[in-house]
């Protein structure tokens, strides 16, 4: 190439570039527009979570995202526009060459290439080597928005988008059957990030029940390790990686007749320490106690959302919550020291320090019945035990019929927490028990399951702790037959799994 067609050939590439994110951020804008902004009202009934956590700092967060990513494209797009013109690939552009037969072919068998790769690769993000690197940036955003579908780390288009790489070089590509599969892609992708279902019931009732709604992307979004399908559902169900809640969830959110309340919860509110408490050599708890009584209005195992600034630089984390709203006139964070920001509120914090939070949430949490009588197994590893001790008391106060039992693993008896709280209980209440086991000592094994699992019914199976923990012990519960719909695991803090789980 000579000079001249180098300048065109980048001038070409560069006007595609701005055309391109002209294009795509004006369609999204106008998806949000349209269902966030101007009928917002009208559409409360198809909302799919009932709290509002998108507020315009997650936005501008996710429009930068886009714009990087968008940018990103400038790097291979000229890379495989050489190498058309250069005749390596077999990519073409005449409709006639194949005919139109050919290219709705070519078309749908990129679609179901695209659609296969993709799951599979989207499980590969959430493999611990590569989640907290790369795929954590898009799960920044739980409640997601039209423009949370583009919102990536600008690596993560590569890796999904991989497949057209080498099916260029295998069998003739049409750029038209390219161009309708992008298209098709993006408002696919802004549908599954719309925050709002909108597909009707009937399909329900029909094979188009197999596609992948909004709903089931925005589980995936709050849950993590499931619900990976792009367009199809196929693969979730052929590989057991649909959530076993999502059923009920899509007809709960399809079959409401009326707007539902939502609550916002996008702006953060100022909290103030009010206590510091040690609890072992390596953890903490951070008391507060807001005056704004919608901190205190949420259930046992869910999580606070805080931003708090370290040395100048802000950063945002997720604490399970250690008290109880059925017991406790506080909120309470028991933390481990493992970073920048747990050391500080370990070591730095003091009474009166100001933190920045929305109210606690979390799909991790037991809703009470006093009139029933259930079996509880939580089974925590080290600072896990968190949220599970805020169950463990809300259950012994509200569901006195209720047959409590905490299995306890750490790697060494002085780093229990609570443990004097925990006996107390233990003597207090005659339907809790609580047994622990230290890594050196006594381990907790299929055998322990296998023989509580023997002197109660069907119970109700809470997990929190390392992702080692909770897949041996969700391993030794599958093996001896535990249904899935009896286990529950809080995931927010790891989000990721094993890629051949």
């Amino acid at each position: 190439m000579d000079p001249q067609q180098i300048y065109q050939f980048l001038e070409t590439v560069i006007q595609g570039f701005f055309q391109s994110l002209v294009s795509q951020l004006f369609v999204i804008t106008i998806a949000y527009l349209v269902v966030w902004r101007f009928f917002a009202s009208s559409f409360k009934r198809f909302r799919i979570q009932s709290v509002k956590r998108a507020g315009p700092t997650q936005i501008r967060e996710e429009i930068k995202n886009s714009i990087i990513v968008i940018v990103g494209g400038i790097v291979t797009t000229p890379v495989v526009l050489i190498l058309q013109q250069m005749g390596y690939t077999k990519i073409y552009v005449d409709i006639n060459q194949y005919g139109v037969g050919y290219l709705i072919l070519n078309t749908l068998i990129l679609w179901l290439i695209g659609d296969a790769w993709f799951y599979f690769a989207h499980r590969l993000l959430h493999h611990s080597k590569v989640y907290r690197y790369i795929h954590a940036v898009h799960h920044q955003s739980l409640d997601t928005t039209p423009y949370t579908a583009l919102s990536f780390h600008f690596l993560e288009p590569l890796i999904l988008s991989g497949w057209i790489y080498i099916v260029i070089f295998m069998f003739p590509v049409s750029v038209l059957a390219i161009g309708i599969n992008q298209v098709v892609g993006l408002f696919n992708n802004i549908k599954s990030h719309l925050g709002y279902e909108f597909y009707p019931k009937f399909f329900d009732r029909t094979p188009l029940r197999y596609l992948v709604n909004s709903t089931h992307h925005n589980q995936h979004h709050t849950q993590y390790n499931g619900n990976y399908g792009l367009s199809l559902r196929f693969w979730d169900l052929v590989f057991g990686t649909e959530f076993d809640d999502y059923d009920r969830l899509v007809s709960q959110v399809k079959g409401r007749r009326r707007s539902v309340q939502i609550v916002d919860n996008s702006t953060y509110k100022a909290l103030k320490i009010s206590k510091i408490v040690p609890e072992t050599s390596e953890a903490t708890s951070i008391y507060f106690e807001p005056e704004d009584k919608n901190f205190y209005n949420y259930l046992p195992g869910q999580h606070i959302n805080l931003r708090i600034k370290v040395k100048g630089k802000v950063y945002h984390r997720i604490f399970s919550l250690s008290s109880s709203p059925d017991v406790d006139d506080f909120l309470r964070i028991t933390v481990k020291k493992h970073g920048v920001v747990t050391n500080h509120l370990a070591t730095a914090a003091k009474i009166g320090d100001e933190i920045q939070a929305l109210y606690p949430w979390g799909n991790f949490n037991v809703r009470l019945n006093p009139n029933q009588a259930r079996n509880y197994l939580m089974i925590a590893g080290g600072s896990g035990i968190t949220p599970l001790y805020s169950m463990i008391k809300s259950i012994l106060a509200k569901e006195k019929n209720s047959k409590v039992t905490l299995l306890y693993a750490s790697k060494r008896k002085e780093t229990v927490i609570f443990s004097k709280e925990i006996e107390e209980l233990t003597g207090k209440f005659r339907n809790f028990i609580a047994l622990d086991f230290i890594s050196d000592q006594k381990r907790l094994n299929e055998d322990i399951l296998a023989q509580y699992l023997q002197n109660h019914t069907s119970p109700e199976i809470y997990i929190c702790g390392p992702s080692k923990l909770k897949t041996s012990i969700k391993a030794y519960l599958k093996t001896l037959g535990v249904s899935k719909k009896q286990i529950h695991e809080e995931d927010f803090a790891d989000g990721y799994v094993s890629f051949l789980k």
